[in-house]
């Protein structure tokens, strides 16, 4: 394990595991599929992604741009920074998760996650190129800075929700 995460108590996993279990509400294949995913992630059954690489496999804009590495666009949205981080993530995913993707049908909403996973990390590689270059702040070095996670996506799919909601086309 990386030395930033606690170890040992995975609290989080074991609460996200009660969680999907003590609700008896069904829960879409996707959804079940994204937080099986980055759950199997979290805990080093997928050796590209073992979590002991965190550092080395988030989003970063310099290493995007400058070594053309173009799997960080994907790669570091499936992977989490300590359990409560994935907790707190999958739990919000599996809420709206089970609305969406009743709603979008399984294929769009799939299709949904991916493009939105490359979406955010896109806006934050743009975003450190617009400080650093264009307002002048390189001082920030906001290039070199790694970010990992699902936030980004969720939020985006609940502003979805919420609009749709308000239209009337979803209950």
């Amino acid at each position: 394990m990386p030395q930033n995460r606690r170890q040992g108590s995975n609290y989080g996993v074991i609460l996200l595991l009660y969680t999907l279990f003590a609700n008896n509400d069904y829960l879409p294949p996707v959804t079940l599929g994204a937080i099986v995913l980055q759950v199997a992630i979290y805990l080093g059954f997928i050796p590209p992604l073992d979590p002991s690489n965190t550092y080395q496999l988030c989003v970063q804009p310099s290493r995007i741009l400058n070594k053309g590495e173009w799997w960080r666009l994907l790669a570091p949205t499936l992977m989490h920074g300590d359990d409560m981080h994935l907790y707190f993530n999958m739990v919000s995913l599996l809420w709206k998760g089970r609305r969406l993707e009743r709603h979008l049908g399984s294929k769009r909403f799939l299709l949904t996650l991916v493009i939105f996973s490359v979406l955010t990390s896109l806006t934050m590689v743009g975003m450190s190129v617009g400080i650093e270059e264009y307002a002048g702040m390189r001082s920030w070095n906001l290039m070199q800075q790694c970010a990992v996670g699902f936030s980004a996506i969720d939020l985006r799919r609940a502003r979805g929700k919420c609009h749709q909601h308000v239209r009337g086309g979803m209950r």
